[in-house]
C-alpha cells in the first residue's frame, strides 16, 4: 500500500525536555537551557533527535497494527525547536517499508525509515573491559582530537520505566529494552562523544530477535572525525548498527580586555556615556570593551543572559572600566532608558533575534515581520528614546554586506536590514541633531555566524574600532 497521511502533530515545551533528559540522562545544555542554547548554532533549546524518533515511533505502534521492524533508520536533519509544532506524516508504506517526516512550518526535520524484512547485520562487538561512561548532569567537554577512536560503554538510565512510561506503545512494540538502548545512544551522543559540542545526526539499527549486546545501554567505538562528522559502530539491547553525530562549533567569544586595552588612549572617550543594547555577547560585548577601554562608560544592556552581561560588565570593573547592566527589551525602550540616572551621549544598536532560521523556500512573511520588529520600529523607538534623553546623541546601527548579496535563507534578513538603513535616513533627518551612522558590516565572529563545525571572519575588532572611534569622536 502507498500513499501519504498525517498521522499527529504536537508541540514540544521545556517540562518535555526535562523529563526526557531525565529518562534518558541526556542533559545537554543544548536541549534544556534556553541562556545556553541561544548562544549556539540553533540560537534556542533543542528537541533531541532521539524523543523526536521515540515520539514518532510511539505514535506509529498506536496508529498501525504492524509487526515489529526489523531495521530503524533515522536522520535528523534540521533543528526542532521547543515550542515549534511537530507534524508527523506518512510518506509511503507497503508491506516490507514505512517512510515517515517530521516537519515544522513546513520544513522537514526528521527523516525515519522503518524497514520489516530480513536484513543482514554484522557480529556483535564490544568488551567487558572497556571504559565505562556515566556522566551525571554535566556533558563532557571532549577536544577534537581525543574523539577518533575512542570506545566505551554508556549505560542506559535506571530505572528503565521512566523511558517506558514516555513511549509505552513502542516499549510493548519493540521491547523495553529498545526503547532504553535508543535512550542511550543520545546520552551517547550529548554527553559522552563527541559531548558537550555535539549534534546527533542521525542512526541506522538493525534490531534483532535476540540480545546483541548489553541489556541496556551501548557499547560504542568512533571512527575519525572527518570535516566534524563522526561515525560510531554501536551495539546493545538487541540493537547493532551506526550512529553519526556531527562536532558543533564551540560558543563564540570576544577579545578580553587586556588585548583591546592596548589599542586605545585610555582616556580616548572619557566623559561619554554610551548605551549599548544587546551588550551581553557577540559585537554587543566587543563594542561594550572597546568603549570601556578608551574610558566611557558604558551602559550594558541584556535580555534574556543576565549571567552573561554581568561576566563582560565584571571584566570590564576588573581591568579598570565603568560599566552598568540593566534589562532592555523591544518594545520596552521608554521604561528600560527611564532608568539611566544621566543623560547617554552615544548608543549602539545590536539587538537581534535568530537570522539564520531554517526556512521553507518560499518567502516568510512572518519571519520578516520578526525580524522587523526587532531592525525597524525596535530601533526607531530606541533612536527616539535617546533623543529624548539626548537630543545630540550620536547612535550606531549595524547594517550588513548581506544587503548587497545574500546567502540562501536569509533574504528576509536582508530586506529588513535594507530596510533599517532607510530608516537610518529618515531618522536623520526627522530626530535632528540626533545622528545615526549606519555602517554595513562583514561576516564576524558572533554565535549568529557560527556553523556547525568551523568558520571563516573577519576580526571583530579590526572592524569595530574605526566604527567606535567614528561614532564618538564624530
Amino acid at each position: 500500500m502507498s500513499g501519504e497521511s498525517a498521522v499527529t502533530s504536537r508541540t514540544f515545551n521545556l517540562v518535555d525536555q526535562q523529563s526526557f533528559a531525565q529518562a534518558t540522562g541526556d542533559w545537554n545544555p543544548i536541549h534544556v537551557d534556553p541562556v545556553f542554547a541561544r548562544r549556539t548554532v540553533a540560537g534556542a533549546p533543542v528537541v533531541h533527535g532521539v524523543h523526536l524518533l521515540l515520539w514518532t515511533l510511539n505514535c506509529v505502534a498506536r496508529q498501525f497494527g504492524m509487526r515489529r521492524p526489523t531495521q530503524i533508520s533515522a536522520s535528523f536533519d534540521r533543528f526542532m525547536l521547543v515550542g515549534q509544532s511537530a507534524s508527523l506524516t506518512t510518506k509511503w508504506r507497503d508491506e516490507d517499508r514505512l517512510l515517515i517526516s517530521v516537519e515544522a512550518d513546513g520544513v522537514g526535520r526528521c527523516s525515519i525509515d522503518l524497514i520489516f524484512k530480513d536484513v543482514p547485520s554484522g557480529p556483535p562487538s564490544g568488551g567487558s573491559d572497556w571504559p565505562f561512561f556515566a556522566p551525571g548532569k554535566e556533558a563532557i567537554d571532549r577536544p577534537v582530537a581525543e574523539i577518533g577512536g575512542l570506545s566505551g560503554h554508556v549505560p542506559a538510565m535506571s530505572p528503565m520505566k521512566e523511558i517506558t512510561d514516555l513511549f509505552p506503545q513502542a516499549a510493548s512494540w519493540l521491547g523495553a529494552d529498545v526503547v532504553a538502548t535508543l535512550g542511550a545512544t543520545t546520552r551517547l551522543v550529548g554527553m559522552v562523544c563527541p559531548g558537550l559540542h555535539s549534534i546527533f545526526k542521525g542512526l541506522r539499527l538493525t534490531l534483532s530477535a535476540t540480545d546483541t549486546g548489553p541489556e541496556r545501554g551501548v557499547y560504542f567505538t568512533t571512527g575519525p572525525v572527518r570535516h566534524g562528522l563522526v561515525n560510531m559502530a554501536v551495539v546493545g539491547g538487541g540493537m547493532i548498527g551506526t550512529v553519526s553525530a556531527v562536532v558543533r562549533a564551540k560558543q563564540q567569544s570576544q577579545p578580553a580586555m587586556a588585548d583591546i586595552a592596548p589599542l586605545l588612549l585610555p582616556d580616548a572617550f572619557a566623559g561619554d556615556l554610551a548605551v549599548v543594547v544587546g551588550a551581553s555577547r557577540g559585537l554587543g560585548e566587543a563594542t561594550a570593551k572597546i568603549l570601556a577601554a578608551g574610558g566611557a562608560h558604558v551602559l550594558a544592556t541584556w535580555s534574556e543572559g543576565e549571567a552573561d552581561a554581568e561576566r563582560v560588565a565584571d571584566e570590564i570593573r576588573d581591568a579598570g572600566g565603568r560599566c552598568t547592566t540593566f534589562r532592555y527589551r523591544i518594545g520596552d525602550a521608554a521604561a528600560a532608558l527611564s532608568s539611566i540616572p544621566h543623560s547617554p551621549t552615544h548608543g549602539y544598536y545590536f539587538a537581534a533575534p535568530m537570522i539564520a532560521e531554517p526556512a521553507s523556500q518560499f518567502f516568510d512573511v512572518e519571519r520578516l515581520r520578526n525580524l522587523e520588529r526587532f531592525f525597524l520600529s525596535g530601533f526607531w523607538e530606541f533612536a527616539s528614546e535617546m533623543r529624548a534623553k539626548h537630543a545630540e546623541a550620536r547612535l550606531f546601527y549595524p547594517s550588513t554586506v548581506y544587503v548587497e548579496r545574500w546567502p540562501k535563507g536569509l533574504a528576509e534578513y536582508a530586506m529588513a536590514k535594507a530596510a533599517g538603513e532607510l530608516l537610518c535616513t529618515e531618522i536623520n533627518a526627522q530626530l535632528a541633531p540626533l545622528t545615526v551612522i549606519a555602517a554595513r558590516l562583514p561576516k564576524l565572529q558572533t554565535d549568529q555566524t557560527a556553523v556547525l563545525y568551523q568558520t571563516e571572519h573577519a576580526d571583530s575588532i579590526e572592524v569595530l574600532l574605526p566604527l567606535v572611534n567614528k561614532v564618538q569622536r564624530g
